[in-house]
């Protein structure tokens, strides 16, 4: 019997499921994008569409957590003991296998420089994804004062601390500088999803539905243009506007965000299943760039056929594999508490 889904946190289940999903997206059209000389107009307009409207992908995530976790009062340790003992031995075992597989494709198997190799792959990240988890290793660490900060009463505090961050973002996608000392870096990065996503999860937003998928679509064309145009006049793959921050993306990912918690519904069945995916999603989001290359060495990728076949049918059979092979893994003796 599937689980009772929780109405409070439903659509989050929703969202995390759909950010996974984009998360592989993204990384599908990544390829044929970096390939922007040797492409038609149309068909490299065809990823860069599909990239533009994902990139809500790691700001979801980001989001989701500190819709699930600021607010509470958990003691630091406990916390801190709790959430590194969820991602860091899952990480390890991926950082290990990811380098042993890419170390194998690329040197001699009886080199004597795997263990140097292999040290370097888990200082700098053996895959190029698995910059999210150095990335949440670090957030963990704030979360506690962030937990106590936003369990103040009234917003009004939560507001300044995110239109300054809103500034921060317009300054850092710009370049624009009054004066080198003007410093604005203490509410730029990505702490700032943490908070949005507990503003937006929490509190009354005094948007109208049509006005945020607006919001969405707008930020989407944004990104979507300026990476045509940018890629047009440098004569090659111009990715910048696709940053996590820039304000398009994160103007992009509040609106989609907002509309999930307004609109998601689907059965208790369906969130029952939604929820049985998700137990499996960090360790999906672990292994699929391993998935996508053994897909791509037997020739399906985003290109396949055409590219309205080959994005969804990689994508599709990505996400299954990945989730089919952390169910079994997961269920071994020995693996079963380290695959994810």
């Amino acid at each position: 019997m599937s689980p009772t889904p929780s109405p409070a946190t439903a659509w989050l289940d929703g969202a995390r499921l759909f950010a996974t999903l984009a998360v592989i997206v993204i990384h599908v059209v990544a390829p044929p994008l970096f390939q922007f000389s040797g492409s038609s107009p149309l068909r490299f307009n065809f990823f860069n569409l599909v990239d533009s409207i994902c990139r809500f992908a790691v700001p979801f995530f980001l989001m989701i957590t500190g819709a699930l976790l600021l607010g509470k009062d958990t003691p630091i340790l406990v916390f801190l003991k709790k959430r590194y003992a969820r991602i860091l031995v899952p990480f390890a075992f991926w950082s290990v296998v990811y380098a042993v597989w890419y170390y194998l494709r690329r040197d001699a198997p009886a080199s004597p420089d795997f263990l140097p190799y292999l040290a370097r792959a888990l200082t700098d990240g053996a895959a190029y994804h698995l910059w999210y988890i150095y990335l949440l290793a670090g957030l963990y660490l704030v979360i506690p004062i962030l937990a106590r900060w936003v369990s103040q009463p009234g917003t009004d505090l939560l507001r300044y601390y995110l239109s300054i961050w809103a500034i921060g973002l317009f300054f850092g996608a710009t370049g624009i500088r009054f004066n080198e000392n003007f410093d604005l870096t203490v509410f730029s990065g990505y702490v700032g999803y943490l908070v949005l996503g507990h503003v937006l999860a929490t509190a009354r937003i005094p948007l109208s539905t049509r006005l945020v998928a607006l919001l969405f679509v707008g930020a989407v064309v944004v990104t979507f243009a300026a990476v045509w145009l940018g890629s047009l006049s440098r004569g090659r793959f111009h990715g910048e506007p696709y940053g996590d921050l820039t304000p398009n993306v994160a103007i992009a990912s509040a609106a989609l965000f907002l509309l999930f918690r307004r609109h998601f519904q689907v059965s208790q069945l369906w969130l029952g299943r939604i929820k049985t995916l998700n137990r499996v999603s960090f360790g999906v989001y672990l292994i699929h760039l391993l998935t996508l290359d053994m897909l791509s060495s037997i020739g399906l990728d985003g290109n396949t056929l055409h590219p309205l076949l080959g994005v969804p049918v990689s994508v599709l059979a990505c996400y299954l594999l990945s989730a089919t092979a952390i169910l079994v893994l997961s269920r071994l003796p020995l693996l079963g508490r380290v695959v994810q």
